[in-house]
């Protein structure tokens, strides 16, 4: 087990690593400014980052009718969009110190928690396979498939947060096929709740997801569980997305 972490934190960094690279290396990117980068919905993100952290870390009021956004009427910025990885980046700025630039702590931070999805690939092929090895090949694989390195070089996009919550959600529902424990359960519908709350895309995976458990379902396929347990998913992710 203490091979198999110390491997997968290696995957991690490295993965991290190529992120920041590509980044760097971008024709539009400026250690001192972050405009070049600052382009539809990474602009949003960066802006309500902004504010978050100019605040101390929690949103100003301002944020409920901003008229910065939509004039002149004011747009409830939190009401209207999935906001949560703003908060992480504005608080790992201001724990930093507020001296770093603001896109250079997002790069930082959004490149780890990105390259924190090949721990979810390694789980769900685990719990496929039974393997470690074969986890472990999958997670590799991650690592060196151009296309999940698809949103490297936008430093401001949910997806970076969003979708290593959801994969992290994909093994723990394998887990709950396995186990059928309570804990696991919880885990899924935790994880599922704040890829929801922090991206709206989410769903549509969501949807998807549903769809193959209920074809599964309906081929007797999955074991039946019991009322209070197999409510417990959807109920902490209604709980979590609601907090």
């Amino acid at each position: 087990a203490g091979r198999t972490a110390l491997v997968l934190a290696l995957l991690v960094l490295f993965s991290a690593t190529v992120r920041v690279q590509i980044a760097r290396h971008d024709a539009n990117f400026a250690s001192s400014s972050v405009e070049g980068l600052l382009k539809s919905d990474p602009a949003l993100v960066h802006y309500v980052t902004s504010r978050i952290a100019e605040n101390g870390g929690t949103a100003p009021p301002e944020l409920r009718v901003d008229p910065l956004v939509e004039h002149p009427t004011g747009l409830d910025l939190p009401g209207a969009f999935t906001i949560g990885q703003e908060y992480l980046i504005a608080w790992a700025h201001c724990v930093s110190g507020g001296e770093t630039p603001l896109h250079e702590v997002a790069l930082i931070l959004m490149a780890l928690t990105a390259a924190c999805a090949l721990l979810g690939v390694y789980g769900i092929a685990r719990e496929w396979s039974g393997s470690r090895r074969w986890g472990l090949f999958a997670a590799l694989l991650w690592c060196l498939v151009p296309a999940a390195y698809r949103s490297a070089g936008s430093l401001f996009l949910r997806e970076d947060l969003a979708f290593p919550l959801l994969t992290g959600f994909l093994w723990a529902l394998l887990r709950c096929r396995r186990t059928g424990a309570q804990s696991d359960h919880l885990m899924a519908g935790v994880l599922l709740g704040l890829s929801l709350a922090t991206w709206h895309a989410s769903a549509h995976f969501t949807l998807l997801i549903a769809g193959c458990l209920l074809f599964s379902l309906l081929c007797g396929d999955e074991r039946p569980l019991r009322a209070q347990v197999g409510l417990l998913l959807p109920l902490t992710a209604a709980l979590t997305v609601a907090l």
